[in-house]
């Protein structure tokens, strides 16, 4: 019910939903902690802007970054100044697990959009792949997308902001994803052939058709590539074997067929991450297509 009083509001008060635009075609997930775990300052904030958007060239712009939390390390405090310093648009994950952390990243945000304005959203999305962990309900992770347009839109009167969900391709297709599908202006979803364990050789056409399996199922929404990639070091998994040249040979696999489509795409990620932990951090450590120090590691033409 609180789900239907929200979008009756919305559709009384006239909100256009206009379609994402990136400022370039490529774009590339950040983490917000330095090598040595500490958080990112606003000076390390722009020397990471800096550096992406160097990599453009002919067919790649590189010109926005993926965020994975608004309030972890303070981090649109540190970063939205850096971005508008840089000309950097930065693409907002609201994290909304557990529920006091929502509520948290929610209020980091509008305090964002309150004292630099919009200027520096690229677009908007709620959660990360929490219906793939089980740790949010659909319903409730639709109706905190609510939430969040209710403010950006209406609040703080940003209608043509983008908003909306990110998840893998498998819980995209589900039934049960149908109600988030339903109140997202857009869909970002993630896949990894090297988590399914697939040789580097078929990598790229088994992402290409998890992709357009998302893309034929959801007709009606902007589609964007949330998170792809390859570790260059690490463990191995199954036949997703770990190296520099495999990570070359995604990103030419992968990427490039992406860019020629016109199809956005947040690469993950930019730089590797030693501060990483958890179950995969070992490998996680190693999926930036530059290393600690910024230093590409492999050539992002095509």
């Amino acid at each position: 019910m609180r789900i239907c009083v929200v979008l009756v509001s919305l559709l009384s008060l006239g909100v256009v939903y206009t379609s994402p635009v990136l400022t370039g075609n490529v774009g590339f997930n950040i983490g917000h902690k330095r090598a040595d775990g500490a958080c990112k300052t606003t000076d390390d904030w722009i020397e990471d802007f800096r550096t992406i958007r160097s990599w453009s060239h002919d067919m790649v712009q590189v010109n926005t970054a993926r965020l994975f939390s608004t309030s972890d390390c303070f981090n649109l405090k540190n970063a939205v100044p850096a971005a508008q310093a840089t000309y950097i648009k930065i693409w907002v994950t609201i994290w909304a697990t557990p529920k006091d952390k929502y509520i948290r990243e929610r209020d980091e945000l509008e305090y964002a959009i309150r004292t630099w304005g919009t200027d520096w959203i690229a677009g908007i999305n709620v959660g990360s792949e929490h219906l793939y962990q089980g740790s949010l309900k659909p319903a409730t992770l639709a109706r905190y997308i609510n939430q969040v347009k209710m403010l950006v839109k209406v609040t703080l009167g940003a209608p043509h902001i983008a908003i909306g969900c990110a998840d893998t391709w498998t819980q995209l297709v589900s039934p049960a994803t149908k109600i988030v599908l339903g109140v997202s202006d857009v869909v970002l979803t993630n896949g990894f052939p090297y988590w399914q364990g697939i040789p580097i050789e078929a990598a790229g056409g088994i992402f290409t058709g998890n992709f357009n399996t998302v893309k034929n199922l959801i007709p009606d929404k902007p589609i964007i590539v949330g998170e792809t990639g390859w570790p260059s070091a690490g463990p191995s998994f199954k036949g997703g074997q770990t190296s520099v040249a495999n990570l070359q040979r995604y990103w030419y696999d992968t990427a490039c067929p992406l860019v020629m489509q016109g199809i956005p795409v947040f690469w993950f990620s930019a730089f590797d991450e030693p501060a990483k932990d958890g179950e995969n951090g070992d490998v996680e450590k190693h999926f930036g297509v530059a290393s600690v120090d910024r230093h590409l590691k492999i050539s992002l033409n095509c």
